[in-house]
Parts: C-alpha cells; structure tokens; sequence
C-alpha cells in the first residue's frame, strides 16, 4: 500500500490527495492498512520500510481507537443515510476476514449498534431521520439512499424492488458467512407500535473564538485535550480542522505532513495569502481572519446533536434539536416527514448558486454536480433553523446569524423551500392560506409557512 495514513511517507513526484478524516474514511483506511499488513506479515512496504506485520498492528490500534469512540459517543456523521453504508462496508470487512478474533468480535457488536439505529428510524424501508450527512441524491426516496438495499434486504420494510444489483452493501452482507443480525433488531424495524426516539450523538464544541487569542484553551471534553495530537482524527473527524481550538494544531500538523497542496487545499485558500515562516505569527493571523469568517470556515462541522423521531404505523417525524441554529450546515438535513418510500417532506434554505438572485434555476441544472458539497439548492442548510418537535409537531425557525459575503460563495438565496413531491401522495395537496395539506394512505402532513408560499415545479 502507498499510504494508509496521512502520517505516511509520500513517494518522490506523488500528490497525496487523499482525504483520511472524515468518520467513515477513518475506518476504511484503518481496515485496509490492517488487512493488507494480515495477507502479507513478513513483506516490507516500500513506502516506509516497515513490514506488514508493523502496519498490521499499528492499524489494530487504530481500530479498537475508532471502534471505542463510536460506543462512547455514537456517530458524528448521525443517522447518515449515505455514509452509514461507508461504515457498514469496512466493519462487515473486519468481521467476516480478521484474523483478530477480538477486533472481529467487537467490529460485529458495531454493526448490531449501527442496524439497530436504522431499524429505529425506518419507515417503509426509509430511513427517513434528520441526518448528519446527506445529499440531495439520497434525500427524495428510500431507494436513491446508499443504504436502501441493505435495509430492504436485512428488514424487508418495503415492497419496493432492489434498484441495481451491485449494491456494495446488499451484497456483502447477502455473503456473510459470520454476520448475523440480532432479530431482535429486526423486530425493532417492523414493529408498527406508536413510539418516541431520543438520542445523542457526538461532543460538544464552542465554536464561537474568544477575542482574545492568549486565552486559555477551554476543558476538553472526557479530557481528551484539542493539543494532543493522539486526539486529533477523532476532532478532524469532526469536521473541526478550522475551529478556534484546533488552529494552531492544525497549522503545524498541516505543516509538517504537507497537507495543504490538495487535502487542505480549500482552508489553504485562506491561510496560503497570510503565511510566514514564524508559525504563531501565522497562527495569530489566521486567528484574526478567523474571528470574523468562523460562520463560514465551520459550515461542515459535526458537534454534538440531539435527535427525536416520532414513528407510527402511518407516518415518521425527526428532528435534531436546537441545532447549531443560525449557522451555515454543509451536508446537514434538520429534519424530515415520512409518509412512504417516495413521500417525504422538508424544508431547506437554500445556499448560494452561480445564478442571479431569485431567478429560476436552469432546466439543465445537474443537481448530482453542481448541488455538492454544500449547501446547495437541496444539499445542506444556508442556515440551520432553530428546531423543536414533540411528537408528531415540528417547529422550524429560520434566521441567518451571519453577514454573507456572496464574494467567496458565502451567501444565500432570500427564501427557504419544501420538498413536497405531490406525484407520490395519494391526492393532490390541498393548500388554504398559509397551509399545504397531503395524504399518504391513512398518514397526514400539514406545513405551514410564515410567508405565502407558491408551487415550483420540478425545482
């Protein structure tokens, strides 16, 4: 293997262009650096000299690192309907071809604690929750989700057929010759029974920077301290790399592994223009730009959520509570009503596009490109509303708490929308004043807006 972390050496000519910290990339490159090094003990790895067995147990410690933050702390990427799938796959790796009986032992009760989040928020083979993560690829139906297939497959919710036979997920379980699903799992997924989901996921972080940069770091959370670098990939994976307590790491670890030239590529657009040789007078440079552009450089940050999801036999209602409110979201979804495979609900702020201001989006628009990475027209959030639900009510409150600058893409359009595909509601809604009603069998949704709002089909 080349490299199977970012710490590795980068052969002579090659641009490490790799992206190691997200959540689920973490436990991808782990198992792969583990398994590589389990096929080929004795073999040394040219890119660093050591032999297999070295990358083997380095990577084991890597793991069990990975496998405990996500017991403690649940999912930063929450109930993703994308990037579960991406967790699934390395996980089920571990299990079925590790020779590690106690990394394979612990990789399969993960899986337990990952399926059991899904069956706790699927509905009719949806997994229609608030998600940390997600795309407008994946957010309009059950089967555009990564994790369709492996849901219909483990829980049988939907009458709906596969969509492809090479779902890496359907497949690699349909395989397993050591998985088993708990059916007590699987009787959570089907259970029609009225009831009510409360969670936490992830840890707390003040992302607002002090005005003072000689202000002492605050306490970290469980002690796990933002200068210690044997913390860092669980705070990168966060999304925190520009967050006020993670600056001066960040820049030296940056530095030193020469991060900036494609991983770092876009924070290097902020911090190439101001560099010097003397790292805190950089440092307190980038803390004095930070200190006005934080509402953007934190737009994919992943802190500590808590969710609620109402399910019933007729419908789904989930939310993530007082959410970050106010503040740019890149690939977050707040919330969302599920009625069916198809028939969904929720509404968004649109981020900034490269058309004018209130003009009708294009026809040839391709939302699969050009609504990535965040916040698009349907990606993300422009600005996170301020949310609360209590059982089948939501309430969702929109007001940007930043000044844009539409010169570096910060900025946003004047209007929030709904996704609201009457084509899968059994009638077409019904809207008295500011109120849109729709029907999905006995299943009922009713959407205010504070604002008239008007129909924008196929947009």
């Amino acid at each position: 293997i080349r490299d199977s972390w970012y710490t590795e050496p980068t052969p002579e000519g090659v641009v490490d262009d790799k992206y190691y910290w997200s959540e689920n990339h973490r436990i991808i490159f782990h198992t792969i650096e583990h398994l590589a090094g389990q096929a080929f003990p004795d073999e040394t790895f040219t890119n660093d000299g050591r032999t297999g067995a070295d990358h083997r147990d380095e990577a084991r410690e890597r793991i069990l690192e990975w496998l405990d933050e996500k017991v403690r702390f649940g999912f930063s990427e929450w109930h993703s309907d994308v990037y579960y799938q991406k967790d699934l796959t390395p996980l089920l790796t571990l299990v079925e071809w590790c020779e590690d009986e106690y990394i394979s032992h612990r990789a399969a009760m993960l899986l337990d604690l990952l399926f059991l989040d899904v069956a706790l928020h699927l509905h009719k083979g949806n997994f229609g929750a608030t998600h940390g993560r997600s795309y407008v690829k994946d957010k309009p139906a059950a089967p555009k989700q990564d994790v369709f297939h492996s849901n219909k497959l483990l829980f049988e919710d939907t009458v709906l057929p596969y969509t492809s036979t090479s779902a890496a997920d359907a497949s690699l379980l349909s395989r397993a010759r050591k998985y088993r699903l708990p059916a007590v799992v699987r009787e959570i997924a089907q259970d029609d029974a009225p009831m009510v989901d409360r969670e936490r996921m992830n840890l707390w972080l003040d992302e607002v920077p002090p005005e003072d940069l000689s202000s002492p770091l605050p306490p970290a959370p469980y002690g796990l301290d933002f200068d210690d670098e044997a913390n860092l990939p669980l705070w990168w994976s966060m999304a925190s790399q520009p967050l006020w307590q993670m600056l001066p790491l960040t820049f030296e670890v940056a530095e030193r592994e020469n991060l900036w030239e494609a991983q770092f590529e876009s924070y290097w657009d902020l911090a190439g223009p101001i560099y010097d040789e003397d790292m805190d007078v950089w440092v307190r440079r980038a803390w004095g730009l930070l200190q006005i552009l934080w509402p953007m450089t934190n737009s994919a940050l992943l802190m500590e959520v808590n969710t609620y999801t109402h399910r019933t036999t007729d419908y789904m209602l989930s939310t993530a509570q007082d959410y970050r409110k106010g503040l740019r979201g890149e690939q977050h979804h707040v919330w969302q009503a599920t009625l069916g495979e198809k028939a969904v609900v929720f509404t968004q702020h649109p981020g900034y596009l490269p058309i004018s201001e209130g003009s009708p989006i294009p026809p040839d628009w391709n939302w699969q490109r050009e609504d990535e990475p965040g916040p698009g027209y349907w990606t993300g959030e422009a600005s996170l509303p301020r949310s609360a639900q209590y059982q089948n009510v939501g309430i969702h409150i929109y007001a940007p708490q930043y000044v844009p600058i539409p010169y570096y893409g910060f900025a946003f359009r004047q209007e929030t929308h709904a996704y609201f595909p009457w084509a899968h509601f059994d009638e077409e809604p019904i809207q008295q004043g500011n109120w849109t009603f729709g029907r999905k069998g006995d299943g009922f949704v009713a959407l205010y807006s504070l604002n008239p709002t008007e129909w924008r089909v196929g947009q």
